[in-house]
């Protein structure tokens, strides 16, 4: 008899916030996983795209210097800049986008 005398005590608030927050945990751990694999996902592509254009900025550098394509190689260095992990200061900027107008004029050798 003391055993169902005891069952049929009301639960105390402790017990009530055990039962509240094993509730709120089985929901908002999956939400916060989810949250985070999502924001690092996000993070791989946009660094899988900025590796992308800096391979093509390469190659378009690496092309033999022509008349018709200084605008594209003015783009790759910016695009280097852009998305370069390690800053191309402005002196920098200006030395190579001077080297490659001068390959555009005949210079290149």
């Amino acid at each position: 008899m003391c055993e169902n005398q005891e069952r049929k005590m009301p639960k105390d608030n402790w017990e009530k916030f055990a039962i509240i927050t094993k509730s709120i945990s089985l929901l908002l751990i999956p939400l916060v996983i989810a949250f985070w694999g999502k924001a690092i996902d996000t993070t791989l592509k946009k660094q899988e795209i900025a590796y992308k254009y800096i391979e093509i900025a390469i190659s378009v550098m690496k092309e033999k210097p022509a008349e018709n394509n200084s605008k594209i190689k003015n783009w790759a260095v910016e695009v280097l800049r852009t998305y370069s992990p390690i800053p191309i200061d402005s002196q920098e900027l200006q030395e190579l986008q001077i080297s490659q107008m001068k390959n555009v004029l005949g210079e290149w050798k």
